[in-house]
């Protein structure tokens, strides 16, 4: 990649002749006249921008006089509000991260460590050469990610210890510990999802999704749910306990696998499985703690993701630019192609719902076995398939080259009865123009 500095460095060598000086061991385009014409006002207009921050973090370290101007506290906001005004000029580094799904929390956080990682052109230069997350304590499970923050765990899904973690700044912060989870009998977690707190720059909020249950274990058709959820403030730097209800006509099962949750203006959103019930939406609102069920669309067209008379049905859901996405992968045992269907979601509170694409693929080429589907986290109109151990980007615009290779699986996933099979979990990041920073009392190398 072709960085600020070099663009920099031949256009200083264009304004004007370099003096050497065998003492001076600044880059050598830096040596001409360009710093000696530019006041300081055009050159703050030069840095703010720049491509990325840590272009402008190298920049700073040519000089001292490019350090003053890059450490000014009105750089960061400017540099900002540059790149958010001009977006299209700006493309979003984003990082993916596969892993395996956990299982009921048996296995050790070993078992669950990423098994492929998704770098945008962008998002590798932003972290540089060195392995990721190695700057950690321990091995770690990722459980969530909100922009360019991590959740992690030291442990299986029992654990009531959790960091807060930023891979680009290496910084990471531990939470108190959550005394709900650390007591004798052990609560299960079924979804993790970790929130940014509009108000205060640098804190988050931790939301941890228990086992729901019905109030005084009463079942039926007009049997309501109750769902506790114990929340982590970083402002306050303690846990809470919370519930709330919603309507679940049928009989509560355990999920096998953790809840993906992600997150659009203040609203959760997370699929939930209902036991000979159609499938759904879950929106909570974080500013009423409210949950609103959200239908799947009319033309959906396939129950649950069981498989019927040679049909197997699979669904995800995620977020592209604040919006919500839902896919649908449609295979059918006899055909060699497989229907996939993409949704935005319009309003969460009337299930309303808009077909984007609706697209027949052929199979990949020496890909027999299905694994999942993942919605690209920039861009709406591609989505990630992963057939086999490898992962192929499609893109829905094209009538040609349809798709292509990503990545490939570190290890193979297996499948069995229910217990023993592994799900491919992904966890998206979207890098902001600066990396968020972590509170105070946080730890960093």
């Amino acid at each position: 990649m072709t960085t600020i500095l070099s663009k920099i460095q031949r256009l200083e060598v264009k304004v004007g002749d370099n003096n050497d000086d065998d003492d001076d061991t600044r880059p050598r385009g830096f040596k001409s006249n360009i710093l000696e014409i530019a006041n300081d006002d055009i050159l703050f207009e030069i840095f703010i921008r720049i491509p990325d921050c840590r272009s402008a973090i190298l920049c700073s370290s040519v000089s001292q006089r490019c350090h003053s101007l890059i450490s000014n506290p009105r750089f960061i906001p400017r540099f900002v509000s540059q790149h958010h005004q001009n977006q299209a000029h700006y493309p979003l580094p984003y990082t993916i991260i596969f892993r395996k799904c956990e299982t009921f929390g048996f296995r050790s956080a070993l078992n669950y460590q990423p098994i492929c990682k998704l770098f945008s052109d962008e998002s590798m230069f932003l972290h540089g050469k060195s392995s990721y997350l190695d700057f950690l304590p321990s091995p770690m499970v990722i459980r969530a990610s909100c922009n360019d923050l991590l959740l992690l765990t030291p442990g299986s899904a029992y654990s009531s210890v959790f960091y807060v973690c930023n891979p680009v700044t290496k910084q990471f912060y531990e939470l108190a510990q959550n005394h709900w989870l650390s007591g004798p009998v052990k609560i299960h977690v079924e979804g993790y999802a970790l929130v940014r707190n509009p108000e205060y720059e640098c804190h988050f909020k931790v939301l941890l999704f228990h086992h729901p249950h019905h109030p005084l274990l009463q079942e039926g058709p007009n049997a309501n749910t109750i769902q506790d959820v114990t929340i982590y403030c970083s402002k306050l730097g303690k846990w809470e306990f919370k519930s709330f209800e919603y309507l679940q006509p049928w009989k509560i099962v355990c999920n096998v696998f953790s809840v993906d949750i992600f997150m659009a203006n203040g609203i959760l959103y997370y699929l939930e499985y209902v036991e000979f019930a159609v499938d759904r939406v879950l929106a909570l609102d974080l500013s009423k703690f409210e949950c609103i069920i959200v239908n799947l669309p009319g033309d959906f067209g396939w129950v649950g993701s069981r498989q019927y008379h040679g049909v197997r049905v699979h669904k995800c859901i995620g977020i592209v630019g604040g919006e919500v996405r839902l896919v649908q992968v449609v295979l059918r045992k006899s055909r060699r192609r497989v229907c996939l269907k993409v949704w935005r979601l319009l309003d969460y509170s009337s299930s309303l719902w808009v077909l984007l694409h609706e697209k027949k693929y052929p199979r990949a080429p020496n890909e027999e076995r299905f694994v999942g589907v993942f919605v690209h986290p920039v861009d709406g109109d591609k989505v990630f398939i992963v057939w086999g151990n490898h992962v192929f980007e499609y893109d829905l615009t094209k009538k040609k080259k349809k798709y292509k290779m990503m990545g490939e699986l570190q290890e193979p996933l297996k499948f069995g009865d229910i217990f023993t099979s592994d799900r491919l979990a992904a966890i998206p990041m979207v890098h902001p123009a600066w990396p968020t920073p972590i509170p105070p009392t946080s730890f960093s190398v």
